[in-house]
């Protein structure tokens, strides 16, 4: 399964920057309609990233310390240069100090770090 896992791995980590990042721009935007639809696009995201996570590794038990910072290090990499990008595209009021917060918050959720 080493080739599958390494896939479903990617994939959890795709999905997992794409819930920082929306709850990120959930947190800074003021119109209703926008919040709704980041929050809606992050739960949507974790859903699926729960699934790669079981499919990975059952949640009962823990992933190893590699996987762990491998998929750290990748998220707050790829959430910091995907916000990066969306403030020089104009958005504003970016908070990247809660990437790391918000990412050990889900890591938590996901249970792969206690």
């Amino acid at each position: 399964m080493g080739q599958n896992r390494n896939k479903l791995l990617q994939l959890m980590i795709s999905n997992l920057v794409n819930v920082v990042v929306h709850k990120i721009l959930e947190e800074t935007v003021r119109e209703e309609i926008l919040r709704d639809h980041y929050n809606k696009e992050s739960l949507v995201s974790l859903e699926v990233a729960k699934r790669y996570r079981e499919k990975i590794n059952p949640v009962q038990r823990e992933l190893p310390d590699k996987d762990i910072d491998k998929i750290k290090e990748e998220v707050l990499r790829r959430a910091n240069q995907e916000l990066q990008l969306r403030i020089s595209k104009g958005y504003q009021g970016i908070d990247l100090s809660l990437v790391e917060k918000i990412l050990e918050k889900v890591l938590w959720e996901l249970r792969i770090e206690e």
